[in-house]
């Protein structure tokens, strides 16, 4: 894909960085929730960030971008 998504680190935060290849431009988004330690993977047009830690425990919090539509969706690990 034309798009390379930068998230989470080693802080509590809920900034994503995203590079589009094709104009060479970076824009940011923010996830739901700030966290760290994060799962990140893609599958087609998707962004999945998952779980992480947060202060005082873990998270169940999905982030999902649709990188088609540019729009975010959040759903819960089960």
């Amino acid at each position: 894909g034309q798009y390379a998504l930068f998230a989470g680190g080693g802080s509590f935060t809920n900034r994503v960085d995203i590079w589009n290849s094709q104009s060479n431009t970076w824009t940011t988004a923010s996830l739901s929730q700030g966290r760290n330690l994060i799962a990140a993977t893609s599958v087609g047009q998707y962004a999945v960030f998952a779980g992480g830690q947060v202060s005082g425990g873990y998270s169940s919090v999905v982030d999902i971008w649709n990188s088609q539509s540019n729009t975010w969706t959040t759903a819960s690990l089960s």
